[in-house]
């Protein structure tokens, strides 16, 4: 495994800088899979956005403070920020699926191209199981 030190995580950047990254062989890209202990996590944001961390220990308590939490992805408010950032480059097939729409025509795709895809639905929440074999190395 060819694990690597983060030196520079770029949430959403501009058209330019992404036409730059695009053209340096070092570059990667995320697709949004962080993985890490849960207490990494809580330590690297009571570190990076303590205000987050204080606003949801509070709206456990009480859901009227909820609104007043700070709106920031995890991508900016931590991740971003983190020294403890590492990547295991990996190359597979990935959609960011965005909306509906989207979702619905991977469904198809999906349904037509292979038979491996499980649906659970439950009143509220509909839950997509792809039957994936993933092998550790």
């Amino acid at each position: 495994m060819n694990i690597h030190k983060v030196a520079l995580f770029h949430e959403k950047p501009t058209l330019s800088i992404a036409q730059e990254y695009v053209k340096n062989p070092f570059m990667l890209w995320n697709i949004g899979m962080f993985c890490a202990p849960v207490s990494r996590f809580l330590q690297e944001a009571e570190l990076h956005c303590p205000a987050i961390v204080s606003g949801v220990r509070s709206a456990l308590y009480d859901p009227h403070y909820y609104s007043a939490i700070p709106a920031e992805s995890i991508d900016k408010a931590i991740i971003e920020k983190s020294e403890k950032v590492w990547v295991l480059p990996m190359d597979f097939m990935w959609y960011d699926v965005g909306n509906v729409g989207v979702f619905l025509s991977l469904k198809e795709q999906e349904k037509s191209e292979q038979n491996n895809v499980i649906w659970l639905m439950f009143p509220t929440n509909w839950l997509l199981l792809l039957m994936l074999i993933i092998y550790a190395l």
